[in-house]
């Protein structure tokens, strides 16, 4: 079980931090950039007077929040026999070549790439739209990982995201997050972030 603050879970407009239990299969929370903080009473008293609920009330006001929010669509602790599927996948030839499929695909798929390297990610995109980016690097942890940003709407801005789905056997949980693409130079922080909330909020 997870004792997490409500903040995390939710808007609290009436101040209260109390922490509720929660239970696999998965949990869902939002954190902020750099201090990994639920959501604040400044930003919660923001979206309390915004016309429509989890929207800002102007662009401003919304990249003002928005491009420091992380939002964990789902984590979840892996069973025994993921752990162990996963690690003998991750060391066999068929992960690397998976990987290097994946990441070459993309290069296909756009035909005309740009290819740099940037924030200790090696990335590749389409010249036509750098907006649509595809990376990979190695984790604090030392565990490889690709990921895709676009540009688009995140939390109701235009603003790009990306977008980070995987299984970590160094810290035995799934995670699926998002983030805005200004967060990217911080990529590595905000994956060792997540599982360190995780780790925190746990009862063992």
């Amino acid at each position: 079980m997870y004792h997490m603050p409500e903040n995390y879970k939710r808007f609290d407009f009436w101040g209260g931090d109390n922490t509720k239990v929660y239970y696999p299969p998965h949990l869902q929370f939002n954190l902020t950039y750099p201090n990994f903080e639920g959501t604040t009473y400044e930003l919660a008293e923001v979206l309390r007077h915004s016309s429509t609920y989890g929207r800002y009330p102007s662009v401003d006001i919304g990249r003002k929040y928005a491009v420091n929010q992380i939002v964990v669509h789902e984590a979840r602790p892996l069973t025994m026999k993921e752990l162990d599927t996963t690690k003998t996948y991750k060391e066999s030839a068929a992960y690397k070549t998976a990987q290097a499929e994946a990441f070459s695909s993309r290069r296909t798929n756009w035909k005309d790439v740009d290819e740099f390297n940037q924030f200790e990610l090696s990335c590749i995109s389409p010249k036509s739209n750098p907006g649509a980016i595809h990376c990979k690097g190695v984790t604090l942890k030392g565990e490889s990982l690709q990921f895709d940003c676009l540009n688009g709407l995140w939390v109701a801005v235009e603003m790009g995201r990306c977008r980070v789905e995987r299984n970590s056997v160094e810290e035995g949980y799934f995670a699926y997050y998002e983030y805005a693409m200004d967060l990217l130079p911080y990529w590595e922080n905000i994956d060792a972030g997540i599982f360190a909330k995780l780790n925190s909020w746990e009862r063992k």
